[in-house]
């Protein structure tokens, strides 16, 4: 039966996560980041318009409420990775983040993990009683070039339980970011379509490790490496720096914060190793660039920017 409970409370393929919650789905690009969105992917193919934010069915909404149930009975919690099909910060979304908001306080055994690439609205959105923040919700947003680094700052003005830097996808060096204030890093190469023009190189996500370090209370997650699936050469790290287990295998270098009550099991081991010959190749062809960065230009964000303001039309 316990065995059942637990089982019940993955289900999803993101290894930092236990489960996903969407209450709408949809979204519209604000940044480099959104390049090759898997939302936008798998809405194109359900022939939904990703452009347009819906609410979803009434099953997803009541299902927090059974996932709550199971963790409770076991006296522990669960990771939820909070609207994986759209941002929870949305502006479509304003009169319904209500409703999300009352959920979300009631099921005290979920985790709320919130990522966002609009830090920027996180303020006016919050429910009249946040205070310091839920003690169920840990807010992050994505930063995977230079030119996102005034989101840390937006964040950072905002009282909450813990903060989070979704480093994905990782675009180029960010040796000169400033994690003051964060307490999770979330990273991984890009995945879909276009990984290979955006392939990230290993050392940038090293340097990042590295970084780290000097935060004794910064805890680092690497997700992938760039792929078409995702969650593929999730040893990618490990492999460069060249960190064995005790089984003689690359490390996986998946640290979790502590939860505010004891966590269910996370199945840390969730996705593929890189064979010996797949790093190869990946690693070599790192190499050849030379140091150079991804095929992200400014360019890029400017025809994201445009296509936004059409929509918004």
């Amino acid at each position: 039966m316990t065995l059942l409970i637990i089982n019940s409370l993955i289900e999803t393929l993101i290894a930092w996560a236990h489960h996903t919650v969407n209450f709408w789905w949809g979204c519209t690009m604000v940044s480099a980041e959104c390049q090759g969105c898997y939302v936008e992917e798998a809405m194109t193919k359900k022939h939904l318009n990703f452009n347009v934010v819906r609410l979803t069915s009434p099953a997803q909404w009541d299902k927090p409420y059974r996932l709550n149930h199971s963790a409770a009975q076991l006296g522990k919690c669960g990771l939820v990775f909070t609207c994986s099909y759209s941002d929870f910060f949305h502006k479509a979304a304003d009169r319904c983040r209500s409703k999300a908001w009352q959920i979300i306080r009631e099921c005290t055994n979920l985790v709320w993990i919130i990522l966002t690439k609009r830090p920027e609205r996180i303020n006016e959105c919050l429910p009249d009683d946040w205070g310091n923040g839920y003690p169920n919700v840990w807010l992050g947003t994505t930063v995977g070039v230079k030119d996102s680094y005034p989101r840390l700052d937006h964040l950072r003005a905002i009282p909450c339980a813990l903060r989070i830097i979704s480093i994905e996808p990782l675009l180029q060096s960010l040796d000169d970011i400033d994690l003051t204030g964060f307490s999770w890093l979330l990273v991984g190469g890009m995945s879909g379509p276009t990984w290979e023009q955006n392939r990230m190189e290993i050392r940038w996500a090293a340097e990042l490790y590295e970084k780290s370090r000097a935060y004794p209370n910064l805890a680092y997650f690497y997700k992938q490496s760039s792929a078409y699936r995702s969650e593929c050469g999730i040893d990618g790290l490990g492999r460069y720096l060249n960190m064995l287990d005790d089984d003689g295998t690359f490390a996986l270098i998946r640290e979790v914060p502590p939860t505010p009550i004891p966590m269910l099991p996370l199945s840390i081991n969730k996705g593929h190793r890189f064979t010996d010959e797949q790093w190869k190749r990946y690693h070599t062809t790192n190499s050849s660039t030379n140091g150079s960065e991804s095929a992200f230009s400014p360019e890029s964000l400017v025809q994201i920017q445009d296509a936004s303001q059409e929509v918004a039309k």
